[in-house]
């Protein structure tokens, strides 16, 4: 089915290169139902089998046709407002139905849990236009966006089976990041203020990367190559209400271990990016990215992903 959409975009490509994935993704991160990660897909392809392309021009492209995309997406619904939307949505394709179903996946999981999928197709095109309406700040809907668009670039730009592979390039992602732009990441994971709670509108972007990793888990799972192994306890019983929401809302029928092994391993990964940006590896690490790397491969195993 997925290979019938890569040929289906792949003659766009041939002709118009990098600009037909940067209009593709551009318009599937507004909302507008075209194939952008099939054309991503294609071009990461490309760069193996043509030497048309290249690595690194293609996720910039990437990445900031997801910026700007969703950014469109805010504005639409920070300046326009619900009203307008919805009685000019259809023109975009945001129909009443699908506007008012996302709006009800971050209410009955907003109160609950925060790592809920934004990778889900639906979600994804709607969370700028949400985050608008619900007028959360522009700086920290760029900051939640442009740290998930490029985890989930750098994810499409590997093969689907490679699983330990999209891993790696996820979780680099996050860290290149946030070195470039510490004072975003600060305000997206920075330190927590007592008693606060985060906006309902901020659930969607704040949960993009983690929805990234979690479909990489999922989809190993899905593909019968997730290996988890023996030596670690099971979790506490106490856990199984929180993996079941984490199981319906992303990690579909992935057992509750596996479930904690994730969460643990997601935290892990923040808590290195957070460690090296307060300084807490100086006179401790000299090579911080080889560092960086073996410790995701050390959790990525952990969860039972293939080496």
């Amino acid at each position: 089915m997925f290979e019938h959409f890569i040929s289906d975009v792949r003659p766009y490509i041939d002709q118009y290169g990098y600009w037909a994935i940067f209009v593709g993704v551009l318009l599937d991160d507004f909302g507008i139902p075209v194939p952008g990660e099939a054309m991503l897909i294609a071009g990461a392809l490309m760069v193996g089998s043509t030497g048309t392309m290249s690595i690194v021009p293609l996720l910039v492209t990437a990445w900031a046709a997801a910026v700007i995309g969703d950014n469109f997406a805010y504005a639409l619904g920070r300046f326009a407002g619900r009203r307008l939307v919805l009685k000019y949505g259809h023109m975009l394709f945001v129909t009443p139905r699908r506007l008012r179903r996302v709006e009800n996946f971050y209410e009955r999981y907003g109160g609950h849990v925060v790592i809920i999928a934004r990778f889900l197709t639906l979600v994804r095109q709607l969370n700028g236009i949400v985050a608008g309406i619900g007028n959360m700040p522009w700086w920290t809907f760029l900051a939640y966006n442009a740290l998930g668009a490029a985890v989930e670039k750098a994810d499409g730009a590997c093969r689907r089976d490679g699983h330990a592979g999209r891993w790696l390039a996820a979780c680099r992602a996050v860290r290149t990041w946030a070195l470039a732009h510490p004072h975003e990441y600060a305000l997206v994971y920075g330190s927590p203020v007592p008693g606060y709670q985060a906006p309902q509108q901020t659930i969607g972007p704040a949960s993009r990367v983690a929805a990234v990793l979690g479909t990489i888990i999922r989809d190993a799972y899905g593909s019968g190559v997730l290996d988890p192994p023996a030596f670690c306890p099971p979790p506490p019983d106490s856990f199984a209400p929180d993996a079941g929401r984490l199981r319906e809302a992303l990690l579909t029928a992935v057992p509750d271990d596996v479930v904690a092994r994730a969460l643990a391993a997601w935290a892990s990964v923040f808590g290195m990016v957070s460690f090296e940006l307060s300084g807490q590896f100086e006179n401790v690490v000299t090579e911080r990215a080889a560092f960086y790397d073996h410790t995701v491969g050390c959790l990525g195993r952990l969860i039972g992903l293939p080496g």
